[in-house]
């Protein structure tokens, strides 16, 4: 499932509609937690591994069209 955070936390995990993500990472070097960034904040519920934290930073997917926006250029 690819949406919000807090829908997965909220609804759909505690309606049991998540498998445990690490079911599906079959990669050695991508199993091996040893390596990855920030281990403390991989998952965002204290349930299991159910919602993975792929970003640490805020995203800001808004566009614009900077012909039309002077502070873009």
């Amino acid at each position: 499932m690819w949406g919000l955070c807090s829908n997965m936390n909220s609804v759909v995990l505690p309606a049991n509609g998540l498998d445990p993500i690490t079911d599906y990472l079959v990669l050695p070097d991508v199993k091996d937690t040893a390596g990855w960034l920030l281990p403390n904040y991989r998952y965002t519920s204290e349930r299991g591994p159910y919602v993975f934290v792929h970003t640490h930073f805020l995203l800001n997917y808004g566009a614009y069209n900077a012909s039309m926006v002077r502070e873009a250029r």
